[in-house]
């Protein structure tokens, strides 16, 4: 803002703020608007604005349309060349919960949301039933991180689903829980959810405590199995390069994906077992692995990023703002074992498609 590139900039929770900033424009921006921050005579002024207790109360969004101008979403879906591998938005965005109940050391979404909050299950309906008769689509793609942080809601949310007089298809995030049962899987596929991903980052018992999951690997690998036995497909997503694992850990992962490919169709179900695997871990700001690097044997340091001389102004701000981060193992090590790991995902991957 002091370099003139921004007038103001939005802070925590959006959807009340940018309504109230829209109603202020065009013309200055106010500074007592929560949630916006502005610079007034050169110093930055900012008002919090408190979580909202009661998601459904947020302003909803409108998509009419979108995603080209003049056009529905409907006429839009009929130019895709290929509903799996279109470079287009597959699924009609919808989102029931916000947060994650899990506490995980490598995330920062409990830095800012800091709590688990949840929409009622029959306005979430309700919402999808519309948008399903004014658009004319059927699949939908939920944005939450944790869909199933509450699975009595998740039961009691698919029952409301089954219940209309039309079919869907739905895929989202849920994460490894014991709760993970046959009847919170067949009311999911039920309901329409034809795939899910889910987060499971190792299967190295060792890792998975230093990540803050409790979770045990079998019983991870046996929820992803309830799962594709109920007919839902899951994309069971791997890192590698926590700090501190070791050779045996990451075997103890390929050994779980080697397992998956040898199961047999009555094993593993109607459903899809994939692995998205091998990908580096990132450091996320404000994760607890940010926060502690000494507790995770990280070295933190600044980074430099080359600006052209008309950037140049922007050097002392970025300096204080970007940083690179140095662990074992080092970089070609890590992309040896991504390779390895892809590899063995990609042969674990042998089905034709989502059903």
């Amino acid at each position: 803002m002091r370099l003139g590139l921004v007038d103001a900039i939005v802070v925590g929770e959006g959807e009340r703020t940018v309504v109230e900033l829209a109603r202020a424009l065009p013309g200055p921006i106010p500074a007592g608007i929560p949630g916006v921050a502005v610079l007034k005579d050169r110093e930055l002024h900012s008002q919090l604005r408190p979580l909202e207790k009661d998601l459904d109360a947020l302003p909803r969004p409108d998509f009419e349309g979108l995603p080209l101008p003049g056009e529905t979403v409907a006429d839009y879906a009929r130019n895709r060349p290929n509903r799996f591998y279109t470079p287009y938005y597959n699924g009609f965005p919808v989102s029931a919960t916000r947060g994650c109940v899990n506490h995980c050391a490598y995330c920062s979404e409990t830095a800012y949301w800091k709590r688990y909050r949840q929409r009622r299950p029959e306005a979430v309906a309700a919402e999808i039933e519309a948008r399903h008769r004014r658009y004319q689509v059927s699949e939908f793609e939920f944005n939450d991180s944790s869909l199933n942080g509450n699975p009595g809601w998740l039961k009691e949310f698919c029952r409301l689903l089954i219940a209309l007089d039309f079919q869907l298809r739905f895929s989202g995030y849920i994460i490894a829980d014991q709760a993970i049962d046959g009847e919170l899987a067949g009311l999911m596929f039920r309901a329409g959810f034809g795939h899910v991903s889910i987060g499971v980052e190792t299967f190295a018992e060792t890792i998975r405590s230093r990540m803050n999951k409790g979770m045990a690997a079998e019983d991870i690998f046996a929820s992803l199995l309830t799962l594709t036995r109920a007919g839902v497909s899951v994309k069971a997503n791997i890192l590698i390069g926590f700090p501190g694992e070791t050779e045996a850990d990451f075997q103890a992962s390929l050994e779980f994906i080697a397992r998956g490919r040898r199961l047999s169709p009555e094993e593993r179900g109607p459903g899809r077992l994939i692995f998205d695997a091998g990908h580096p871990l990132r450091l996320e700001p404000y994760s607890d692995l940010f926060a502690h690097p000494d507790r995770y044997g990280v070295r933190l340091e600044p980074w430099t990023l080359p600006l052209p001389d008309e950037l140049s102004p922007l050097q002392p701000l970025l300096s204080r703002m970007l940083f690179t981060w140095r662990r074992d193992p080092d970089r070609e090590h890590l992309e040896q074992q991504s390779a390895r790991m892809r590899e063995e995902a990609r042969r674990t991957d042998f089905s034709p498609g989502f059903r």
